[in-house]
């Protein structure tokens, strides 16, 4: 009784985040977010509480170590007080809900169950209303790909993205998740959903019969989309977003002026950090009017110029910590999409997205054990 009542709560707590995201992509009202922030840090503080005392144990010891870690930044860092503090809660959160649940895998089982049934398949179809109201509301004569081309909504592509890993073994689900995707045109999400497939599906792939298939069916849908779309509006779409290609700045085109922000952030890391700023960090700098005013949109970058070597570290090891609790026929697929926008994107930093790591802990009804299967 008291499992299922946990599980309908996270459940609720997950679905009320991912509404928010959804109705609200663009600027999200402060109360809600402090509201779903107070709401998600008491249910962890519940689940730490009421976990074996060993593994409770251990994860009070690395969320204490991480808050201390954050404190050194914060100490170190010439960004308003407010602010260092709002985004840590950000970096903080999720992690910490993360920690909390590792312990609990039973009813972790019964949370992803519920939500995959009764939540995923509308919230896809709720992404896909709301992001046709963005782009009526703001589309200023643009066709709704050109739209996304120009202005991609990470939150609606990386919400979409974490949805579409529960139906790894429902494929219409499946693709119309990757539709859905291919149209908010977002290329790390993309790529992250194929990688995931690859993976989940690595020994049904490489068995010799199903992989010529699948080459036959590739190289026949390749021809027909090649017969009724010219190759250049794919690359210039899918590829270098609508923009100007054929020069020097093929490269920016390409990674969408992030070689840009990543040559800075490297830049500014070898010549004005210190050994304890290398060590500590300076809080998240782009937050200061007196810097410049974009994240690397690289998680790698973002928390070492944040939190340092030491934070960076700590972060890290509390996110493998997580996914090393995933069954090991999931950890594959659920940790390569993390990895892809970890590098590219600034997975961490979209931090609702991040607690959809837990519904793909357990992905169908069957690894249930037979006593729970009901």
């Amino acid at each position: 009784m008291k499992q299922t009542f946990i599980s309908k709560t996270i459940v609720l707590l997950l679905t009320s985040r991912v509404l928010i995201d959804i109705i609200f992509s663009n600027q999200k009202p402060q109360l809600l977010i402090a509201l779903y922030t107070i709401s998600t840090l008491t249910i962890s503080a519940y689940l730490i509480l009421t976990t074996k005392a060993a593994k409770g144990l251990s994860s009070l010891v690395l969320i204490f170590i991480l808050m201390s870690a954050v404190l050194a930044s914060f100490l170190n860092s010439n960004v308003d007080f407010l602010d260092h503090i709002n985004f840590s809660l950000q970096i903080l959160t999720p992690i910490i809900f993360l920690l909390a649940c590792s312990g609990k895998q039973k009813v972790l089982m019964q949370s992803g169950i519920r939500f995959k049934k009764y939540i995923a398949a509308p919230a896809l179809f709720l992404i896909l209303i709301f992001s046709f109201l963005d782009y009526k509301q703001n589309n200023l004569g643009q066709s709704f790909f050109d739209y996304y081309a120009n202005n991609p909504n990470h939150v609606f592509a990386q919400t979409s993205l974490k949805i579409s890993l529960l139906f790894l073994q429902s494929i219409p689900l499946l693709i119309a998740g990757f539709i859905l995707l291919g149209l908010l045109n977002v290329r790390s999400t993309i790529l992250a959903l194929i990688f995931s497939i690859s993976m989940f599906h690595k020994s049904s792939l490489l068995q010799k019969r199903r992989l010529f298939k699948i080459v036959i069916l590739a190289t026949i849908a390749i021809i027909l989309v090649l017969s009724f779309v010219d190759i250049n509006q794919i690359l210039e779409r899918a590829v270098f977003k609508n923009r100007t290609a054929g020069n020097t700045q093929d490269i920016d085109n390409l990674s969408s002026g992030r070689s840009e922000m990543y040559a800075y952030y490297v830049k500014y890391l070898i010549e004005k950090y210190t050994f304890t700023d290398w060590l500590i960090g300076k809080g998240p700098i782009w937050l200061d009017p007196k810097e410049f005013n974009l994240s690397a949109h690289n998680d790698f970058l973002n928390l070492l110029v944040s939190y340092g070597i030491l934070g960076f570290s700590l972060i890290s090891y509390a996110y493998y910590k997580f996914f090393s609790t995933l069954p090991k026929r999931i950890r594959p697929a659920a940790s390569i999409s993390f990895i892809i926008l970890f590098l590219v994107n600034g997975v961490v930093f979209h931090q609702s997205t991040i607690l959809f790591s837990l519904l793909y802990l357990y992905l169908t009804p069957t690894q249930l054990p037979p006593s729970q299967k009901h």
